[in-house]
């Protein structure tokens, strides 16, 4: 008999006179049978004498006592926080019911065994339809970043210094860290997303900043994520979503944020290069992931608008954008262009400090993404990630299954409500809407339904559908949002960032050639980095390889060989031309570079 057969076998006779000793395969539901009053033990083991061994240890002590020690203990946690009363003061009763409850999933999520450690959510997508132990069950280092920012901001400031803690810990060699993995680090996928790279040395940025490092040392983790960075960036193998490889403006911006708030922990010459990277990047940033005047912008009336992603090919060849970028999740890809595929992503260049909120082309971005992404619910307004996403339900409600429908996030409403306290706005309305769309106990859900609704299969429209719920992320983002409100921007601006940039768009006095992400233009008033992975030597010219040159590289403490080659002399049209060997030996690489000075304008 299976547990099927036993729960009908209840339902006829109201008594349970079964038992196994296994159960499985599959999703197991555990039953009992109990007197009217009694206390209920349930413990988890390795063995049976392990878990029986904690259950039996748990009832030896009344149920009233041990109810009461874990309600101290979060009491005494949500005191020891300190949040600050005018954080919550003039939000509706719903508003913050859902901040004390949003800090108390975040909080849960923090592993014991590993301190610091924190699963994306504790629920497995869609896990009423499949077996699947993994799920979200594992560590996402962009989202334990984004977690732990949200406890910095309600003040739980030795939370997020064991994040990073564990972050130090489980770096790689190389600098960065795995896609996603087991508590103990343990790796599952092995992508290389460089947002996930970046946004760790972000965090050491946050707690420096409020004097809460505590004596943790992160020069060794800052150089090491930041050569990682140089070595491979601007293109990341996944935005994100982990579905595209290319140039993408949350990646780019977290890459940015990271250059220039990890420089004060570098060696002086890997400081300069540093920024002089972050520079360089975000004076690139339009030229890589923006376009201009398609059908698109056309139909909208707007001058362009920041892709989805970019092909990687695109620093330094506009045409890239015409290619087909794969789409995942589809039954069948649409093969649209890089330039006809949008996304939400852009918002993060305002909330990092890189990009002024009234910037045309972030105005013509958020217009574009009002009329394609945006949907309106009974309790506010919430955003699908990009055009024609499919990781979501079908239209008939049945659970993703490779493929199918993107839904709107309300972590999106989340980013949404940052950028409208950018634009001097009250977020307050996204504030509602996001407490508007938890479950009854207060979940904020991966994503939410939006079509007619579905009652046989319990979606309604603006209400949690089946994927991950709680997400872990999408609380933080809730927390952030209230915090945000009241200081009247974004929490998490890294402080040097903006002091750097303060928003505007900037121009670098260095460009910077890599092999894996070759230039072919020179902007006037900019002289050239090349920048090798190995050391060389190198041979170069102008104007058809005349005034020939040979140079050796210079190690960087960054990681790179560099070779800085004035341009003070040259005028508009001309080129430099260049080749090189790595050392030691006697074979040049066999191609030559030409790189083409253009006038600023």
């Amino acid at each position: 008999m299976g547990a099927t057969d036993g729960w009908q076998d209840f339902a006829r006779n109201g008594a349970m006179t079964w038992e196994y000793s296994s159960a499985g395969p599959g999703n197991v539901a555990l039953l009992g049978e109990l007197p009217r009053s009694a206390v209920l033990a349930l413990a988890f083991g390795s063995s049976v004498e392990s878990a029986a061994t904690l259950a039996l240890t748990a009832l030896f002590e009344f149920f009233d006592r041990t109810r009461d020690r874990h309600v101290a203990g979060w009491t005494q946690w949500y005191a020891k926080s300190r949040v600050p009363a005018e954080y919550l003061r003039d939000l509706p009763a719903n508003c913050v019911e859902q901040f004390q409850v949003s800090a108390m999933v975040v909080r849960a999520h923090q592993d014991k065994t590993y301190p610091g450690a924190m699963v994306a959510s504790l629920s497995v997508p869609w896990g009423n339809t499949k077996e699947e132990r993994e799920g979200y069950h594992l560590v996402w280092p962009r989202d334990l970043v984004e977690c732990a920012g949200a406890l910095l901001a309600i003040g739980a400031v030795r939370e997020a210094g064991n994040t990073l803690r564990y972050l130090l810990a489980t770096q790689l060699a190389d600098g960065h860290w795995n896609q996603n993995q087991w508590l103990g680090g343990k790796p599952y996928w092995r992508g290389i997303q460089l947002d996930e790279t970046a946004l760790p040395v972000v965090l050491a940025a946050y707690l420096a900043e409020r004097g809460a490092l505590e004596g943790t040392e992160v020069a060794d983790m800052v150089r090491r994520a930041l050569s990682f960075i140089v070595r491979n960036g601007p293109s990341s193998d996944q935005d994100r979503w982990e579905e595209s490889a290319g140039l993408n403006t949350f990646t780019l911006a977290a890459c940015i944020a990271a250059l220039v708030a990890g420089a004060p922990y570098l060696a002086t010459d890997a400081r300069e290069l540093a920024l002089d990277f972050a520079d360089y990047w975000n004076s690139r940033l339009e030229d890589w992931t923006a376009v201009y005047d398609t059908p698109l912008a056309r139909r909208y009336g707007i001058p362009g608008y920041y892709v989805r992603v970019a092909p990687a090919q695109a620093v330094n060849d506009r045409g890239a954008f015409d290619r087909v970028l794969p789409m995942k999740n589809q039954a069948l890809d649409p093969g649209l262009p890089a330039a006809a595929q949008f996304g939400v992503d852009f918002l993060q260049l305002v909330r990092f400090g890189l990009r002024r909120a009234d910037d045309p082309l972030i105005l013509g971005s958020v217009r574009l993404a009002d009329a394609l992404l945006k949907v309106d619910t009974p309790y506010g307004p919430s955003w699908r990630r990009y055009h024609d996403d499919g990781y979501g339900e079908h239209d008939d409600g049945s659970p993703f299954d490779g493929t199918g429908r993107g839904r709107p996030w309300p972590l999106l409403t989340g980013e949404r409500g940052h950028y409208e306290i950018a634009c001097s706005n009250d977020p307050l309305p996204f504030i509602e809407a996001m407490a508007g769309m938890a479950s009854a106990g207060g979940m904020l859900p991966e994503q939410i339904w939006d079509a007619a609704p579905i009652p046989q299969r319990g979606l309604m429209i603006g209400r949690p559908t089946g994927a991950a719920m709680p997400l872990a992320w999408t609380h933080a983002e809730y927390l952030k949002l209230v915090v945000s409100r009241v200081l009247g921007r974004a929490f998490g601006r890294p402080e040097a960032v903006w002091q750097r940039y303060g928003g505007k768009r900037c121009k670098a006095t260095r460009a910077i050639w890599c092999e894996h992400a070759p230039i072919s233009e020179l902007i006037e008033g900019a002289s050239l980095v090349l920048a090798l992975r190995a050391p060389a030597s190198v041979r170069w010219g102008f104007c058809g390889w005349q005034d020939i040159e040979e140079q050796s590289t210079t190690l960087n403490s960054l990681g790179l060989h560099v070779l800085n080659i004035e341009t003070a002399h040259m005028t508009i049209e001309q080129t430099i031309d260049f080749t090189f060997r790595y050392m030691p030996g006697d074979h040049w690489i066999g191609a030559d570079y030409h790189i083409q000075f253009k006038s600023a304008g």
